[in-house]
């Protein structure tokens, strides 16, 4: 009579090994989907995540964090220079760290080199910035992407400076013409 018993306590611990397996698969899968959870909101580890979190709730983050790398010029003589100041401008508060700031970066290193080696062709580099986002907003893998949310901002950002860029030359050869005619 004992041997049948043995046999049921035997299926029962293999039953609780296959489930201890499987719970293990189970952990594993959980913790993979929180770590691309995270490396897709922006940070790099947990202990990052939460240093920051506590950082906005404990002090009020400096204007001059998250700057970029693009250099002030010394005086604003033409639209070229025009673009590089407001590059320089360009900050990056709490929330838009990590992910979105490297997409960011990326796409105004890329498309800001070509707007200041090229002779200034505003109007073509605006309408390919254009095709580009209408490419971005199409592909709905990217949707909740940092990364390309960052890319996607940068090429709305640079199109906004162009068209201030536009207006400060014409603001200029306004004031030029009023100087002359007074």
């Amino acid at each position: 009579m004992s041997k049948p018993n043995d046999e049921q306590l035997d299926d029962f611990f293999k039953s609780i090994d296959d489930n201890l397996e499987s719970l293990a698969d189970f952990s594993q899968n959980i913790k993979q989907k929180l770590d691309d959870s995270l490396q897709k909101s922006g940070y790099a580890s947990w202990s990052e995540m939460f240093e920051k979190g506590l950082d906005s709730l404990t002090r009020q983050v400096s204007p001059l964090s998250g700057q970029t790398d693009f250099n002030a010029p010394k005086a604003i003589v033409d639209r070229s220079t025009f673009i590089q100041g407001e590059l320089a401008k360009i900050r990056y508060d709490m929330r838009h760290r990590g992910a979105f700031r490297d997409g960011h970066l990326t796409a105004l290193h890329q498309y800001a080199s070509q707007l200041l080696e090229s002779n200034l062709d505003t109007h073509y580099l605006r309408h390919i910035l254009h095709g580009e986002i209408q490419r971005q907003e199409k592909n709905r893998s990217h949707r909740r992407d940092r990364y390309q949310e960052g890319y996607k901002q940068a090429l709305k950002d640079l199109i906004e400076i162009i068209n201030n860029s536009d207006i400060y030359m014409m603001s200029k050869v306004r004031d030029e013409l009023h100087h002359q005619t007074s």
